[in-house]
């Protein structure tokens, strides 16, 4: 740390940068947490976010990039028996950040109870997307906190759930799978939708959603079932989404 306790770095402190892997260019960078910007000594500047300069751990999703940061680390010097350092842990603004994958740009934060010790997973569960923090350590509490994501991320500055910017179809989540699995999509204005199960021969196995969608993330599950609730087998299958004028498909497969 510098004078007046701020890094002697040149801001942002911490952040992440994009890159285009085939051509080398820089694509955007965006600065991870609110940082130092109302410390007495720069208050006044009226600083847009700069980040802590702290170590940053990423989870990247189909829709979504995914941040957390550890906390600050300060060594208090031996422990009573001379064995070992003994170390505090302060907090800087703990939260799970969301930003969008096209320009960087912070869209939702999630407040946690300490910041993170390691790098967030995720899994889904009956339909519902969770990420998972290992938080604390050191004077903090450690535990994991799961964070649920249901369908209606909210933007951090307007409070009202988070329109996506373009049509999308994710791939499923297990897969392949058994019995059921979890298939996302998005839609950036609001769409009759159509989404249907085939089989490698172009057979129609199931529809599971016909109707009327506002804008949003949306899920549905297929149980593995056609539409007359028979068991289907072990095979590959394709899912097909119609809404509006976008249409796409992908495979998922089914293991018995």
């Amino acid at each position: 740390m510098g004078p007046q306790n701020l890094p002697l770095m040149k801001p942002p402190y911490g952040r992440i940068t994009a890159v285009d892997l085939n051509s080398g260019e820089h694509l955007w960078y965006t600065a991870v947490g609110e940082g130092p910007r109302n410390h007495a000594a720069i208050r006044h500047l009226n600083l847009p976010r700069l980040g802590w300069a702290r170590r940053v751990f990423v989870l990247l999703t189909d829709s979504l990039l995914f941040a957390v940061q550890e906390g600050i680390n300060i060594n208090r010097g031996s422990t009573p028996r001379g064995n070992a350092s003994e170390i505090s842990t302060i907090n800087s603004d703990p939260a799970l950040l969301a930003f969008d994958l096209e320009d960087g740009e912070q869209i939702a934060k999630i407040p946690l109870p300490s910041n993170a010790a390691g790098s967030p997973i995720t899994y889904l569960m009956n339909g519902m997307q969770y990420i998972v923090i290992p938080v604390g350590g050191a004077s903090q509490k450690a535990e994991l906190v799961a964070v649920g994501l249901d369908e209606s991320l909210v933007d951090i500055e307007s409070g009202q759930p988070i329109i996506p910017k373009e049509f999308s179809l994710f791939q499923n989540f297990p897969n392949p799978f058994n019995p059921e699995t979890t298939i996302k999509y998005q839609l950036p204005e609001a769409a009759n939708v159509i989404l249907e199960i085939y089989n490698i021969t172009g057979q129609k196995i199931a529809t599971l959603v016909n109707q009327q969608q506002s804008p949003g993330l949306r899920s549905a599950v297929w149980d593995g079932r056609d539409q007359f609730g028979a068991i289907m087998s072990s095979g590959i299958y394709i899912y097909r989404i119609q809404a509006n004028d976008f249409t796409e498909a992908r495979k998922m497969v089914l293991l018995r």
